[in-house]
């Protein structure tokens, strides 16, 4: 055997599932290679776990009848003392993988069915599978759509890490259709919700990497599902090349080979981006059609079969069943092709051309040439053609008017999504201005692939990579950017733009041509409103960026991209009269009311202008809108601003309620803040633990529920109810001690664990702070400690500085987000004035 085997066969191995040939040359393999070894010895020590498990489990099966009131099927039974997942009942193994085994669980809390993964190996799980799994309920969470399983609840329990999903009754999404005598348009319809649910996790930053009918289950209403996202990724992070995570410890990539991806086969992780996924959709809208794969890698070394997904064209659809001819092929084909700018560049492309096929409209996977669209025009209306000559010819008449329409409206189609993309564009940039550039990279290095044309596409990436270079302080990736720049501008030749830019970074960095390119720049570039806004992404000087987007508004008043180019600079130089003077000319442009609207309220709340700001939100509100919750979400920060803490409350639980308690762990956070202020504390307890739950990872939510806790049982003991106290502080005690435990060792949150634990100093805790925002977050915990040691005079000091930091929002956001420390050291203060006042009394 030439190459390593796949986790998959030494699990098999392990089990005792394969024989023959096969099996000899994986013994042999494993005699000559140690790190195979070791990794065969620990799926044999995961499996003899599991074996273990399901003993017990059985034995406590057959042991203990249902509890009354269980749903049916449901057993009484959870995993023993030491080795139980705390408020769930085990029914049923359903799946075992790589990464983790799914049972059939009871949620004793919620009383309903779910399916409940646990990680492979328990307390023998290594580091690597451990950071799958927590990835895994990270991406997963945060994902909110009907064709997608939805994450409920997550955590780690003796070293088991689990999370629970929907329970979905179905079957793989490959035994469902074989099962079934569908239509091809059925298994279209079919397949096309997946890939839309597919290209709504890639919009969402995610990218799947492990596709596949087993990953697909399909419901007893016939809707899919998409699970197992123990291989995804966020698009950021592959696009940096900086991903791992499909490479084992010994060098194999991990995956299923069969629907892998030529670039995700060859083990590439920079390579490998959202059409990587439309490759393994592409896969498996093959094997749906013609019941088979694309290749043929049965007894095939993986080598072997590795070259054939990267180097042999996979049979024509067509062949295998003719009704696979034309479109249908054309669709298969182009979602496999080899190179990914060659392929659809997203699941909804893909998505888009089966609904065209099924519409029996043109399909976009070839040119719409003229004779290609009389054909789909003839095989909708051939039966009216054929009645008579003069129906042929009124039908050729039409058809004509038909193809003129066809080919305007395919136009048009090109317009809006490039119009999309460069709209994307200024969201992009605007994140990347204001200080959130390794969040923009992936975004611009996507956008710019897709839409290669668009020369600002090109600005953004190179102004990105530049902003990341300088922040990190790699001067290699410094010199890959002005080296890839350089290159586009060539011989002094190229684009004025690209050459503008390099201008202004040789400017930077002390090179003595700046001056001289920049001359070239200015001198080709055109006195145009659309040059001036292009200017404006071919600078790095915000300020002058400004002036361009000036000049490109008085060039042309009634250029959009222009004025939203100005309303976001203004904002960020702090220019609040133009930045609400362009959101008002984009709406009297045609611009959404309701993006304006709410655009406006950000800025008058950043002027701390939140009376007006509420009324902006509540403007915003009664205008239609694909976010109904956000005004309310914006309008809560105003209420908490003007200390109207009960109509904040009041805000963030209508957000909650509109999202059905899913994608808004962030609301819950914010909602306890005003809760705690207003002495609601069981309330803000149980959102701090909701939020603990769904987000699986330490957090400031620890420390607030230590803090809560610890004045609960000071009010506990002052009412003489000592039991209560005690158990207060027994939670509270737990919930820092998980936090601390689970805090990157040196991270600024283990420093404030510390600090609340009395184990590093207030002084420490503040010497430690970087940023403004953990400067404010310094004060307001080390005052905290100082009331925890019984100090009142020196945590008054202390939240008196928080406040004077005047950090009512996060600077690192847009829109603005609540700074929860200021806004609570604020709070105390007034406590403690009043403590003080009635002292004096």
């Amino acid at each position: 055997m030439s190459s390593c085997p796949t986790i998959e066969q030494l699990e098999l191995l392990a089990a005792g599932t394969l024989a023959g040939q096969e099996a000899d040359l994986l013994r042999s393999h494993l005699a000559a290679c140690r790190r195979c070894a070791e990794q065969y010895e620990q799926s044999r020590a995961n499996q003899a776990l599991a074996a273990q498990l399901r003993e017990v489990l059985n034995n406590r099966r057959t042991a203990s009848p249902p509890e009354a009131g269980s749903p049916p099927g449901a057993d009484s039974t959870s995993l023993p003392t030491g080795r139980g997942i705390p408020g769930y009942r085990l029914v049923r193994e359903i799946h075992r993988g790589g990464q983790g085994v799914v049972y059939e669980a009871f949620q004793e809390s919620t009383r309903r069915r779910v399916a409940l993964k646990v990680i492979l190996g328990g307390q023998f799980a290594g580091r690597a599978s451990k950071r799958r799994f927590e990835r895994e309920v990270e991406l997963a969470a945060g994902l909110n759509h009907p064709n997608i399983v939805t994450i409920y609840d997550s955590g780690i329990s003796n070293a088991f890490y689990y999370f629970a999903m929907d329970y979905v009754d179905g079957q793989r999404l490959d035994n469902y259709v074989s099962g079934r005598r569908l239509s091809l348009e059925q298994k279209l319809e079919l397949f096309a919700k997946i890939a839309a649910a597919v290209s709504f996790a890639h919009r969402h930053g995610v990218i799947h990497r492990d596709l596949k009918p087993s990953n697909i289950l399909v419901d007893a209403d016939g809707e899919p599902q998409v699970l197992d996202f123990g291989l995804a990724k966020q698009t950021a992070d592959s696009a940096t090349g900086t991903d791992r995570s499909l490479v084992s410890f010994d060098g194999h990539v991990l995956g299923t080979l069969a629907y892998m991806s030529p670039e995700h086969t060859r083990g590439m992780p920079a390579q490998i981006d959202v059409r990587s996924d439309v490759y393994s959709l592409g896969v498996i809208l093959y094997e749906l059609l013609t019941g088979r794969l694309p290749y043929d890698l049965r007894n095939v070394p993986p080598h072997e079969a590795a070259r054939a997904i990267c180097e042999e064209p996979p049979q024509e659809p067509g062949t295998l069943d003719r009704r696979l001819r034309g479109d249908v092929g054309t669709i298969v084909l182009k979602a496999l092709e080899k190179t990914p700018a060659r392929r659809y560049q997203s699941a909804e492309e893909l998505a888009d051309d089966i609904r065209r096929y099924v519409k029996r409209e043109a399909i976009l996977a070839r040119a719409p040439s003229s004779l290609y669209l009389v054909r789909r025009k003839l095989s909708r209306h051939r039966l009216r053609i054929t009645v008579t000559v003069l129906a042929l010819a009124l039908g050729l008449a039409g058809l004509w008017g038909g193809t003129w329409w066809r080919d305007r409206s395919l136009e048009r189609e090109h317009a809006r999504r490039r119009a999309g993309a460069r709209r994307e564009v200024l969201f992009i940039q605007r994140d990347s201005e204001t200080g959130r550039a390794e969040h923009s990279l992936g975004q611009a290095t996507a956008l710019w692939k897709r839409y290669p044309e668009l020369p600002e596409a090109y600005l953004v990436w190179a102004q990105a990579h530049w902003r990341v270079a300088r922040n990190s302080g790699d001067d290699g990736l410094m010199d890959g950017v002005i080296a890839n720049l350089k290159a586009r501008v060539g011989d002094d030749s190229g684009p004025w733009a690209l050459r503008a830019l390099l201008a202004d970074v040789y400017a930077r960095t002390g090179d003595p041509r700046a001056e001289q390119l920049q001359l070239q720049a200015d001198r080709d570039a055109p006195d145009t409103a659309e040059a001036w806004y292009l200017r404006s992404f071919a600078t790095l000087d915000i300020e002058r960026a400004v002036r361009y987007a000036k000049e490109a508004v008085q060039h042309d008043g009634q250029h959009r991209l222009a004025w939203e180019r100005l309303a976001y600079l203004a904002l960020q130089t702090e220019d609040f009269d133009r930045a609400q003077r362009a959101a008002r000319k984009l709406i009297d442009l045609g611009g959404d009311p309701f993006e304006w609207t709410m655009f406006d309220g950000h800025v008058l709340t950043t002027r701390r202008r939140c009376n007006q700001a509420v009324e902006h939100y509540t403007r915003a509100a009664a205008l239609p809108a694909s976010d109904p919750e956000a005004p309310y979400r914006f309008r809560a920060l105003a209420y908490l601003c003007l200390r109207e803490y009960a109509q904040a409350v009041e805000d963030y639980s209508r957000v909650v309620q509109i999202t059905g308690g899913k994608g808004a762990p962030w609301d819950l956070y914010k909602r306890a803040t005003p809760l705690w202020i207003l002495g609601r504390t069981e309330e803000a307890v149980e959102d701090y633990r909701r939020f603990r739950d769904s987000k699986g990872f330490p957090s400031c939510a620890d420390a607030r529920l230590f803090l809560i806790l610890q004045d609960q049982a000071r009010l506990h003991r002052e009412a003489g109810r000592l039991e209560e106290a005690r158990q207060a502080l027994k939670e509270a005690s737990e919930a820092l001690e998980s936090g601390r435990r689970g805090a990157t060792s040196g991270s600024w949150l283990e420093k404030i664990f510390e600090c609340l634990a009395g184990d590093l100093t207030s002084d420490g805790l503040v010497s430690a702070a970087k940023s403004p925002e953990q400067v404010c977050e310094a004060y307001y915990y080390a005052g905290e400690a100082c009331l925890l040691a019984d100090r009142p005079d020196q945590a008054r000091d202390w939240f008196q500085k928080c406040v004077a930091t005047d950090l009512m929002f996060d600077q690192d956001t847009f829109p603005p987000d609540p700074m929860n420390e200021w806004h609570l050291a604020r709070w105390r203060l007034g406590l403690l004035s009043a403590d003080a006042s009635a002292d004096q009394e």
